[in-house]
């Protein structure tokens, strides 16, 4: 195997490993994804790497849960060089790039994530665009049945091509957005996330839905919904409104009456200086 080979498949290894990572600091795993990360640690030079990997990411400590199925703490230390290489590949990710692998069988996975104060466009192999806002972390996962997209933390904005075989999904925490053939924006925090539809539509569900779970909601453009509860109320979102939110996309920031402590909220969302209001009044 020549050297160029080597690295390529190292590098496929440290990205694997980063976006396991990721997920594991934003949620709990469900089984299947349990069963698909202790099946990929059971070759060494995976789990030596992700162990590396997890060290530099400061969230070992969190890992206890994938004791029952990987026992990783008995492995042996990765030795200097996987550390060199597991640091640079943290280094990517923290550096918010763009890092991409094509497995076989027509699957596509990429993590992508912006800076504080930094705004990305993600082209995707269908066609799809992704303008993805400060601060954001997301992950696409393509396969023959869907082609979903999970939005750990930001905003981002969805321009979606249509493909009747593989409906284009948003995992959002608890909750899915599909895409009927549409553009839509998502911004999700740790108070709340919204949605908001600038064309066609889109059907809002549990992520774990079933034949049991609570009717979709259906969202049309024009319309906004807090997520979060499927029993939330679709709403107007007026156009005036919309576009100062979209504002975003274009390198802007637009207000119109808003309170000067959410306004100062808002522009704090894209600087590492902080705006700090000593009298609200």
């Amino acid at each position: 195997m020549s050297k160029i080979e080597t690295i390529h498949k190292h590098r496929l290894i440290e990205e694997t490993a980063a976006l396991w990572l990721v997920k594991l600091d934003d949620r709990p795993l469900s089984d299947e994804e349990k069963a698909e990360l202790g099946q990929w640690l059971e070759n060494h030079k995976h789990r030596d790497v992700f162990l590396a990997l997890a060290k530099l990411w400061g969230q070992l400590d969190s890992l206890g849960q994938l004791a029952e199925f990987a026992p990783l703490t008995n492995h042996k230390q990765a030795s200097s060089p996987t550390w060199q290489l597991a640091g640079m590949a943290l280094c990517l990710v923290l550096g918010l790039a763009f890092m991409l692998y094509q497995p076989s069988d027509g699957d596509y996975q990429q993590l992508a994530s912006t800076n504080i104060g930094e705004i990305q466009q993600l082209q995707l192999p269908d066609g799809s665009r992704v303008n993805i806002n400060t601060n954001t972390v997301l992950e696409v996962r393509y396969q023959n049945h869907e082609r979903a997209i999970y939005l750990n933390r930001g905003e981002a904005n969805f321009s979606v091509a249509h493909e009747t075989e593989r409906p284009f999904v948003v995992y959002v925490g608890q909750q899915r957005v599909v895409a009927l053939g549409t553009r839509f924006n998502i911004r999700h925090g740790a108070g709340h996330s919204e949605l908001i539809v600038t064309e066609g539509r889109v059907a809002v569900e549990a992520a774990t839905a079933s034949a049991d779970s609570p009717a979709r909601q259906q969202v049309a453009a024009g319309q906004q919904l807090r997520l979060g509860q499927l029993s939330n109320p679709v709403i107007e979102a007026p156009a005036a409104r919309t576009e100062q939110r979209l504002a975003w996309q274009r390198g802007m920031l637009a207000f119109n009456g808003q309170a000067l402590a959410e306004a100062v909220a808002e522009i704090n969302r894209y600087s590492a200086k902080r705006i700090i209001i000593n009298d609200p009044e």
